[in-house]
């Protein structure tokens, strides 16, 4: 019987390699998604985004993710700057905050984005249980 993952795609977005490595160990190891893009900051997600979202003429195995993982704490441009600059994309993408910031400002604020969760680091498959559509 073949096993369906929970997600085709996920992109994660964190400056931090360490932890983009790590959580994509986690999703392939527990098969929770097909295919996890690592992008380094806001503007190559963006471009990413664009590029598998909302280019014409897509083949069938296209990467747009069905779940963004996305880190506040950036430079050039943070998750907050990067959630700005997405909702002009006109997507409707689930975006879960990973962050490692327990100030409330930055959850409130993040709250009033348009996301479906906020966790904090590191993330865990008991974090991320609640937002699985397969389980």
């Amino acid at each position: 019987m073949e096993h369906k993952s929970n997600f085709g795609c996920v992109l994660l977005i964190d400056d931090d390699k360490i932890t983009n490595f790590v959580n994509e160990k986690l999703f392939m190891k527990y098969m929770l998604a097909d295919h996890v893009h690592k992008c380094e900051s806001g503007e190559d997600a963006l471009a990413f985004l664009e590029k598998e979202c909302l280019e014409q003429n897509k083949p069938r195995e296209h990467h747009c993710p069905d779940l963004i993982l996305l880190d506040i704490n950036m430079p050039v441009m943070n998750g907050f700057q990067f959630l700005q600059a997405y909702m002009e994309l006109n997507l409707n993408l689930k975006i879960l905050m990973l962050s490692s910031s327990e100030n409330p400002r930055d959850i409130n604020e993040a709250m009033g984005m348009p996301i479906i969760g906020y966790i904090n680091k590191p993330l865990s498959v008991l974090k991320l249980a609640q937002y699985l559509p397969n389980a």
